[in-house]
């Protein structure tokens, strides 16, 4: 978390609480070190939108900017403190 902070911000992140997923992450941590966030991709209107596993979702796209930006932040400063 403190490395996305000088990424975008304290004020840009929330610390969720750990909850069970389906994801395989506990799998792929055994063989590379892992990072498992997860991305708004809401609107900042109060429009209702409809949830990710419905045929009408729809993401905020410059929300995928940020994500590939995050991604690539945290690979770099990783491998800087190698």
């Amino acid at each position: 978390m403190k490395w996305l902070e000088h990424y975008a911000g304290k004020e840009n992140l929330i610390n969720l609480p750990a909850r069970l997923t389906a994801e395989d992450f506990g799998y792929y941590s055994r063989v590379a070190p892992i990072v498992f966030y997860r991305l708004g991709t809401g609107f900042d209107s109060n429009d209702e939108v409809p949830s990710l596993h419905s045929p009408g979702f729809l993401a905020n796209e410059e929300a995928l900017v940020h994500g590939a930006g995050a991604m690539a932040w945290i690979a770099l400063t990783y491998l800087e403190k190698q």
